[in-house]
């Protein structure tokens, strides 16, 4: 990406000169910039004797009348700084046609790029610079602000040390995402171990040595053949108030392959929508997930948690030709769905947590989250975060029961 640095015209230079740089002569010293020979320095301000420099200037170009540059090995540090709006301006210094220093004699030679922060720049109306990921905004130059009260004011730091600053906060805040992370995964690999030891042991306190045989369905078993079997572990009345029993293979399939992805079609959810619109908290340009929403999935969650996983295991194990042509026929001919039901299961378990009040934005109608990294999740993981953090416990202890119950048997290596 190219940066504005400097603009032709008539200005008045930092000895009080008047000095007129043309478009043509930008040309030309962009044209004549070889690193090789020198390679100009991103600094801060612009420094008399010898700075650190933060970056270089990689190559020049010129449009509509515009010095641009295309900048190198930018400190991260100091990156972010720009990030945050510390320096938003730049300025540029140039080595005159006929300097003794000049490395390019006879054209104006880039000595270095310049970062202002309070100072305004001598050239007016460039865009400002970010390093943003996305859009670059045009401000121009106010006028020099008034005259500070210094009384009882902290001594500002150094660019260095607000460099050193930023770094052992990004540092700090790192190291604690990922002790986070560490143990929310091994919390969740002990949540699975334990549902697999309680599993097998009920196994054979119920005299069913090793692993209950199951007797499997074709796979082109139809609706009825799999309602019939639902209706004897549990009452479809019931189910239907949760579940969508209609095409329930085809649905089954469609919501586990989507949920560790973007997201899961509503019309094609294997669950039933829970009841009214999603609750926020408005105050002022502020919206917030009430937390009075998470109410919205007790009673689903309250009816999972009373579900046999063992049931569903051998029902899955039934079923599991059915499931697996199905799966086929979505368009994964050469993929296991066994495979990808266990990498959901294991995507929505190793959720995130956050704590404090969620922020929401409504671009349209639909609310999203604030946070970019809350909405990159995946659906599953959404899900996890809607149903607020309680219920997200609950959630992750049947999801452990349900997976143990699964993965105790190969699908592929039943008769």
């Amino acid at each position: 990406m190219s940066y504005e640095i400097f603009r032709a015209g008539t200005r008045t230079d930092a000895n009080g000169n008047t000095v007129t740089i043309t478009e043509a002569d930008l040309a030309a010293a962009a044209q004549a910039y070889d690193p090789k020979v020198h390679e100009a320095p991103i600094v801060v301000g612009h420094p008399k004797a010898d700075a650190p420099a933060y970056g270089w200037v990689k190559s020049l170009g010129v449009q509509n009348g515009v010095l641009t540059a295309d900048f190198a090995q930018v400190d991260e540090g100091f990156a972010d700084l720009v990030k945050a709006g510390r320096y938003k301006k730049v300025s540029a210094s140039f080595y005159p046609p006929t300097s003794p220093n000049n490395p390019k004699p006879g054209v104006w030679t880039l000595r270095h790029v310049g970062f202002l922060g309070a100072q305004p720049p001598a050239v007016k109306g460039l865009s400002a610079i970010s390093f943003a990921e996305g859009e670059v905004y045009v401000e121009f130059t106010e006028s020099p602000p008034p005259p500070e009260n210094h009384e009882n004011k902290e001594t500002p730091m150094s660019l260095e040390q607000e460099l050193a600053a930023e770094k052992a906060a990004r540092e700090a805040a790192e190291k604690k995402a990922a002790e986070e992370e560490a143990a929310r995964k091994a919390e969740v690999e002990a949540q699975k171990k334990a549902a697999a030891q309680q599993l097998a042991a009920t196994e054979q306190a119920g005299a069913q040595a090793g692993k209950r045989r199951v007797q499997v369905a074709p796979a082109d078993a139809g609706e009825a053949a799999v309602n019939k079997e639902l209706a004897k572990n549990w009452p479809l009345a019931q189910l239907r108030k949760y579940f969508n029993l209609q095409e329930q293979a085809r649905r089954l399939v469609i919501t586990v392959d989507n949920l560790p992805r973007e997201h899961v079609p509503s019309q094609l959810r294997i669950t039933r929508g829970v009841p009214e619109l999603l609750r926020v908290q408005k105050d002022g340009e502020t919206i917030t997930l009430d937390p009075s929403n998470y109410e919205r999935y007790d009673r689903i969650i309250s009816y999972v948690e009373k579900m046999d996983a063992r049931k569903i295991g051998r029902l899955y194990a039934k079923f599991y030709p059915l499931l697996q042509r199905t799966y086929e026929e979505t368009g994964f001919p050469e993929e296991r769905f066994h495979d990808r039901v266990l990498a959901a299961l294991d995507d929505m378990m190793d959720a995130p947590r956050p704590t404090g009040p969620i922020r929401l934005v409504q671009p349209k109608v639909l609310y999203r989250f604030e946070d970019d990294h809350l909405e990159s999740l995946s659906a599953g993981q959404k899900i996890m975060i809607r149903v607020g953090p309680d219920n997200a416990a609950r959630l992750r202890k049947v999801l452990a029961r349900v997976r143990a119950a699964i993965a105790a048997r190969d699908p592929d290596e039943l008769e």
